[in-house]
């Protein structure tokens, strides 16, 4: 049976690395793969060279195959063609250019195929590093969902980025949801600020996706993070149909009054509820509480304004209604006794 050799190269340009040999045995014949560089340091968006080498001692056609494995296949772009024709004992290169397009390392392999007696090939590993810019992440300053009270909401968007070089850091933010139709716009243009003031309003309501780019400054190569999902909802406000006494005026002092308030809300084990008096100066009667009536026994006499205020115990900050039942009559005794 005759012997068929191969020999199969890779090798940087510029660069001497000792080639490292594999023998590998197909049926009846043996291929010979050598690959060089083993592990090439590259910049992120850089093109690295490579020169396949090629040799047999007979006659053929091959072709020679790239498997991505971990790659982007879009990163491979053939120089020549991926398929020569050797003649007896001839040597012949191809070139590929390698162009990553993210950091980190990565695994393809490199296949030769010719037919003897049946399809042969044999295929050798390679690696390639990529180091530059990396976008870390991203984040909001409020968690999501975040309730709308039909006004507005400054939620922060901060990026982190990191850059090996030490280069000044671009970021670019750019906004996909309710407020754009789901189309991706620019909301803050290249700078080195990494926040972003995102004033959310009705127009936002739903998800959106946030992203931002970063870029070291007079560099085209771009790093991307996203936050998916991020949800603004409207919240309803509850209307206070009533804040109403159990007696009615004029009442004694010393007279025990409840206040009962009403709100309409989908949520009403969320409300909370603080009371309000007001003679010549407002005080609290009650302080934030569950219950929506309060026990008042007033013992000056005067006309009070008994004020609620609601709020949803999940937004603390804000007051999402209230109610006043104005100029309430407490009289004394003496005056009751008059008016009867």
């Amino acid at each position: 049976m005759k012997r068929r050799e191969i020999v199969l190269g890779i090798s940087l340009a510029c660069i001497f690395i000792v080639a490292i040999v594999v023998q590998v045995t197909f049926g009846g014949g043996g291929v010979d793969l050598s690959i060089q560089p083993s592990r090439p340091n590259v910049d992120v968006g850089s093109t690295c060279t490579y020169n396949i080498t090629l040799f047999t001692f007979e006659r053929n056609w091959f072709k020679i195959t790239i498997l991505p494995d971990t790659c982007d296949p879009s990163w491979f772009e053939w120089r020549d063609s991926e398929q020569i024709e050797l003649k007896d004992g001839e040597t012949k290169q191809i070139s590929l250019n390698v162009t990553p397009s993210k950091t980190g390392e990565y695994n393809f392999r490199v296949r030769a195929s010719t037919w003897v007696y049946g399809e042969t090939s044999s295929e050798i590993g390679a690696r390639i590093r990529a180091t530059g810019l990396t976008c870390i992440g991203l984040q909001p300053n409020l968690p999501s969902p975040q309730k709308n009270l039909c006004g507005q909401r400054a939620i922060i968007w901060t990026a982190y980025a990191y850059d090996p070089d030490a280069g000044e850091i671009e970021y670019r933010f750019k906004l996909n949801g309710p407020r754009t139709d789901y189309s991706t716009e620019t909301v803050k243009g290249w700078s080195r600020s990494n926040e972003w003031v995102w004033i959310a309003d009705t127009r936002d309501v739903g998800n959106s996706m946030i992203h931002v780019e970063v870029r070291t400054r007079h560099h085209d190569y771009t790093d991307t993070c996203e936050y998916v999902d991020y949800e603004i909802s409207l919240m309803q406000l509850p209307c206070c149909t009533c804040l109403m006494p159990d007696k009615s005026e004029p009442q004694v002092g010393g007279t025990t009054i409840t206040w009962t308030a009403c709100a309409g809300y989908p949520d009403q084990e969320q409300l909370s509820y603080r009371f309000w008096v007001d003679d010549s100066g407002r005080e609290i009667g009650r302080d934030w509480a569950r219950s929506n009536s309060w026990t008042w026994t007033p013992s000056n006499t005067g006309d009070y304004d008994v004020k609620v205020e609601v709020r949803d115990v999940r937004d603390s900050k804000e007051t999402i209604g209230n109610a006043t039942y104005g100029e309430y009559s407490i009289i004394s005794t003496k005056a009751s006794g008059f008016l009867c």
